[in-house]
Protein backbone atom coordinates (compact mmCIF):
# COMPACT_ATOMS: atom_id res chain seq x y z
CA UNK A 1 0.00 0.00 0.00
CA UNK A 2 1.39 3.45 -1.03
CA UNK A 3 1.70 6.30 1.57
CA UNK A 4 -0.78 7.22 3.59
CA UNK A 5 -1.20 10.81 2.46
CA UNK A 6 -0.46 10.24 -0.98
CA UNK A 7 -3.55 8.22 -0.91
CA UNK A 8 -5.36 11.21 0.89
CA UNK A 9 -4.44 13.36 -1.66
CA UNK A 10 -5.76 11.02 -4.26
CA UNK A 11 -8.96 10.28 -2.76
CA UNK A 12 -9.68 14.15 -2.11
CA UNK A 13 -9.25 14.27 -6.33
CA UNK A 14 -11.56 11.63 -6.48
CA UNK A 15 -14.11 13.08 -4.19
CA UNK A 16 -14.09 16.42 -6.36
CA UNK A 17 -13.17 15.11 -9.90
CA UNK A 18 -15.26 12.02 -10.32
CA UNK A 19 -18.24 11.94 -7.64
CA UNK A 20 -18.69 16.25 -7.55
CA UNK A 21 -18.60 16.97 -3.92
CA UNK A 22 -18.08 20.14 -2.49
CA UNK A 23 -14.99 21.66 -0.69
CA UNK A 24 -17.32 21.44 2.57
CA UNK A 25 -17.95 17.62 2.23
CA UNK A 26 -14.34 16.70 1.32
CA UNK A 27 -13.97 18.31 4.28
CA UNK A 28 -15.95 16.35 6.31
CA UNK A 29 -15.05 12.70 4.75
CA UNK A 30 -11.15 13.25 5.41
CA UNK A 31 -12.46 13.85 8.78
CA UNK A 32 -13.87 10.64 8.82
CA UNK A 33 -11.59 8.49 7.43
CA UNK A 34 -8.66 9.89 9.83
CA UNK A 35 -9.83 7.71 12.78
CA UNK A 36 -9.56 5.09 10.81
CA UNK A 37 -5.87 5.57 9.42
CA UNK A 38 -5.41 6.41 13.20
CA UNK A 39 -6.81 2.59 14.00
CA UNK A 40 -4.72 1.46 10.96
CA UNK A 41 -1.95 2.76 12.28
CA UNK A 42 -2.20 1.84 16.01
CA UNK A 43 -2.83 -1.67 14.95
CA UNK A 44 -0.14 -1.77 12.84
CA UNK A 45 -2.44 -3.46 9.30
CA UNK A 46 -3.16 -2.27 6.57
CA UNK A 47 -6.00 -0.92 4.59
CA UNK A 48 -5.77 -3.50 2.15
CA UNK A 49 -5.04 -6.24 5.09
CA UNK A 50 -9.10 -5.22 6.29
CA UNK A 51 -11.66 -8.27 6.87
CA UNK A 52 -14.88 -8.95 8.63
CA UNK A 53 -13.66 -9.20 12.26
CA UNK A 54 -10.98 -6.63 11.88
CA UNK A 55 -14.39 -4.01 10.45
CA UNK A 56 -15.71 -4.91 13.58
CA UNK A 57 -12.90 -4.34 16.24
CA UNK A 58 -12.76 -0.58 14.11
CA UNK A 59 -16.20 -0.04 14.75
CA UNK A 60 -15.78 -1.21 18.40
CA UNK A 61 -12.89 1.04 18.57
CA UNK A 62 -14.59 4.17 17.51
CA UNK A 63 -17.85 3.48 19.82
CA UNK A 64 -15.40 2.95 23.19
CA UNK A 65 -12.17 4.63 22.68
CA UNK A 66 -11.52 6.34 19.77
CA UNK A 67 -11.14 9.91 20.96
CA UNK A 68 -8.78 8.94 23.76
CA UNK A 69 -10.09 10.73 27.26
CA UNK A 70 -13.01 11.65 25.87
CA UNK A 71 -14.17 7.99 25.29
CA UNK A 72 -15.96 6.74 21.91
CA UNK A 73 -18.27 8.16 19.13
CA UNK A 74 -21.90 9.18 19.19
CA UNK A 75 -23.89 6.47 17.11
CA UNK A 76 -24.64 8.76 14.42
CA UNK A 77 -20.96 9.93 14.12
CA UNK A 78 -20.05 5.99 13.92
CA UNK A 79 -22.51 5.38 11.20
CA UNK A 80 -21.40 8.08 9.03
CA UNK A 81 -17.80 7.05 9.30
CA UNK A 82 -18.66 3.81 7.73
CA UNK A 83 -20.79 5.43 5.22
CA UNK A 84 -17.38 7.45 4.23
CA UNK A 85 -15.39 3.98 4.93
CA UNK A 86 -17.18 2.32 2.02
CA UNK A 87 -16.55 5.29 -0.13
CA UNK A 88 -13.01 5.15 0.60
CA UNK A 89 -12.89 1.16 -0.25
CA UNK A 90 -14.92 2.26 -3.42
CA UNK A 91 -11.61 4.47 -4.48
CA UNK A 92 -9.11 1.89 -3.14
CA UNK A 93 -10.87 -0.54 -4.89
CA UNK A 94 -10.96 1.62 -8.20
CA UNK A 95 -7.17 2.79 -7.55
CA UNK A 96 -6.14 -1.34 -7.61
CA UNK A 97 -5.11 -1.07 -4.20
CA UNK A 98 -7.72 -3.26 -2.83
CA UNK A 99 -9.26 -6.53 -4.74
CA UNK A 100 -12.35 -6.28 -3.08
CA UNK A 101 -13.78 -4.05 -0.33
CA UNK A 102 -14.28 -5.72 2.90
CA UNK A 103 -17.11 -3.02 3.61
CA UNK A 104 -20.47 -4.81 3.02
CA UNK A 105 -23.46 -3.08 1.67
CA UNK A 106 -26.91 -2.67 2.74
CA UNK A 107 -28.00 -4.25 6.16
CA UNK A 108 -25.39 -6.60 6.64
CA UNK A 109 -23.55 -4.09 8.68
CA UNK A 110 -24.75 -1.14 9.94
CA UNK A 111 -24.65 0.66 12.89
CA UNK A 112 -28.39 1.55 14.37
CA UNK A 113 -28.79 5.24 15.23
CA UNK A 114 -31.58 6.28 17.71
CA UNK A 115 -34.00 9.26 15.49
CA UNK A 116 -35.02 12.46 17.36
CA UNK A 117 -38.89 13.55 16.10
CA UNK A 118 -38.06 16.80 14.82
CA UNK A 119 -39.19 19.41 17.51
CA UNK A 120 -41.66 22.11 15.50
CA UNK A 121 -41.90 25.79 16.64
CA UNK A 122 -45.26 27.97 17.11
CA UNK A 123 -45.76 31.14 15.82
CA UNK A 124 -44.88 32.95 19.02
CA UNK A 125 -41.52 30.77 19.12
CA UNK A 126 -40.46 31.97 15.74
CA UNK A 127 -41.18 35.95 16.57
CA UNK A 128 -39.14 35.50 19.39
CA UNK A 129 -36.55 33.99 17.96
CA UNK A 130 -36.22 36.20 15.04
CA UNK A 131 -35.89 38.99 17.24
CA UNK A 132 -33.17 37.87 19.30
CA UNK A 133 -29.81 39.49 17.50
CA UNK A 134 -29.16 43.38 18.20
CA UNK A 135 -29.75 45.18 14.69
CA UNK A 136 -28.37 48.30 16.41
CA UNK A 137 -24.81 46.12 15.57
CA UNK A 138 -22.95 44.23 12.81
CA UNK A 139 -23.12 41.28 14.10
CA UNK A 140 -26.37 41.71 15.42
CA UNK A 141 -27.74 42.64 12.02
CA UNK A 142 -26.04 39.61 10.28
CA UNK A 143 -27.38 36.99 12.42
CA UNK A 144 -30.62 38.90 12.07
CA UNK A 145 -30.44 37.85 8.07
CA UNK A 146 -29.00 34.57 8.83
CA UNK A 147 -32.44 33.74 10.62
CA UNK A 148 -34.24 35.20 8.70
CA UNK A 149 -33.00 33.40 5.46
CA UNK A 150 -32.89 30.26 6.80
CA UNK A 151 -36.41 30.71 8.17
CA UNK A 152 -37.69 32.15 4.65
CA UNK A 153 -36.10 29.88 2.48
CA UNK A 154 -35.23 26.74 4.14
CA UNK A 155 -31.51 26.39 2.55
CA UNK A 156 -29.09 23.90 4.75
CA UNK A 157 -26.75 25.23 6.99
CA UNK A 158 -24.09 24.29 4.34
CA UNK A 159 -25.97 25.96 1.56
CA UNK A 160 -25.83 29.17 3.55
CA UNK A 161 -22.50 29.39 4.24
CA UNK A 162 -21.22 28.66 0.61
CA UNK A 163 -22.55 31.89 -0.50
CA UNK A 164 -21.53 34.58 -2.31
CA UNK A 165 -22.77 37.60 -3.06
CA UNK A 166 -23.15 37.49 -6.09
CA UNK A 167 -25.60 34.69 -5.70
CA UNK A 168 -28.23 37.21 -4.46
CA UNK A 169 -30.29 39.08 -6.59
CA UNK A 170 -32.39 41.73 -4.27
CA UNK A 171 -34.46 43.49 -7.31
CA UNK A 172 -35.88 39.30 -7.99
CA UNK A 173 -35.68 38.58 -4.19
CA UNK A 174 -33.97 35.22 -5.70
CA UNK A 175 -31.06 33.32 -4.53
CA UNK A 176 -28.74 30.92 -6.43
CA UNK A 177 -28.21 28.14 -4.45
CA UNK A 178 -25.22 25.17 -4.49
CA UNK A 179 -26.58 21.93 -3.09
CA UNK A 180 -25.15 18.67 -2.70
CA UNK A 181 -23.05 17.33 -5.83
CA UNK A 182 -22.72 20.96 -7.01
CA UNK A 183 -26.40 21.53 -8.27
CA UNK A 184 -27.50 24.64 -8.42
CA UNK A 185 -31.44 25.70 -7.54
CA UNK A 186 -33.20 29.12 -6.95
CA UNK A 187 -34.65 29.93 -3.67
CA UNK A 188 -37.46 32.93 -3.01
CA UNK A 189 -36.97 34.84 -0.07
CA UNK A 190 -39.72 36.87 1.41
CA UNK A 191 -39.83 40.63 2.49
CA UNK A 192 -38.41 40.34 5.80
CA UNK A 193 -35.58 38.14 4.78
CA UNK A 194 -34.95 40.88 2.12
CA UNK A 195 -35.21 43.61 4.23
CA UNK A 196 -32.90 41.81 6.18
CA UNK A 197 -30.44 41.29 3.65
CA UNK A 198 -30.39 44.24 2.52
CA UNK A 199 -29.46 46.00 6.33
CA UNK A 200 -27.08 43.48 6.37
CA UNK A 201 -25.57 44.51 2.69
CA UNK A 202 -25.49 47.72 3.46
CA UNK A 203 -24.70 48.47 6.69
CA UNK A 204 -22.63 45.74 8.53
CA UNK A 205 -20.97 43.69 5.26
CA UNK A 206 -18.71 46.94 4.37
CA UNK A 207 -17.41 47.34 8.03
CA UNK A 208 -16.96 43.60 8.72
CA UNK A 209 -15.36 42.61 5.09
CA UNK A 210 -11.66 43.53 5.61
CA UNK A 211 -10.13 42.59 2.55
CA UNK A 212 -11.77 41.89 -0.87
CA UNK A 213 -14.05 38.61 -0.04
CA UNK A 214 -16.97 37.44 -2.54
CA UNK A 215 -18.30 35.36 0.85
CA UNK A 216 -21.90 36.54 1.37
CA UNK A 217 -21.50 35.91 5.22
CA UNK A 218 -18.07 36.94 7.50
CA UNK A 219 -16.96 36.86 10.36
CA UNK A 220 -15.70 39.52 13.00
CA UNK A 221 -12.15 38.72 11.11
CA UNK A 222 -13.71 39.13 7.68
CA UNK A 223 -13.35 36.05 6.53
CA UNK A 224 -16.70 33.38 5.48
CA UNK A 225 -18.74 32.55 8.23
CA UNK A 226 -18.38 28.42 8.62
CA UNK A 227 -20.99 26.13 9.37
CA UNK A 228 -19.90 25.48 12.77
CA UNK A 229 -20.64 29.27 13.46
CA UNK A 230 -23.85 30.11 12.18
CA UNK A 231 -25.09 26.65 14.26
CA UNK A 232 -23.83 28.66 17.30
CA UNK A 233 -25.61 31.95 15.98
CA UNK A 234 -28.90 29.42 15.76
CA UNK A 235 -28.28 27.67 19.19
CA UNK A 236 -27.82 30.97 21.14
CA UNK A 237 -30.83 32.82 19.33
CA UNK A 238 -32.74 29.35 20.51
CA UNK A 239 -31.36 29.91 24.14
CA UNK A 240 -31.91 33.61 24.52
CA UNK A 241 -35.81 32.62 23.00
CA UNK A 242 -35.65 30.12 25.63
CA UNK A 243 -36.65 27.65 23.12
CA UNK A 244 -37.39 23.87 24.05
CA UNK A 245 -33.99 22.27 22.97
CA UNK A 246 -34.50 20.38 19.93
Amino acid sequence: MENINNLLDKYRSYLIGQKGRSENTVKVYIADITPFLQFMQTTKTDPGDLDRQSLREYLAWLSTSARGKHGGYARVSVARKLVVLRSFYKFLEQEGSVKTTPVPKGRSLQVKVEKRLPIFLDQNEIIKLLDTPNPSTEIGMRNQAILELLYSTGIRLSELTNLDTRDMDMERREIKVTGKGSKERIVFMGHPASRAIERYLYNARPFLERAPNEAMFLNRYGKRLSRRSVEKVVSHAATKAAIRPG
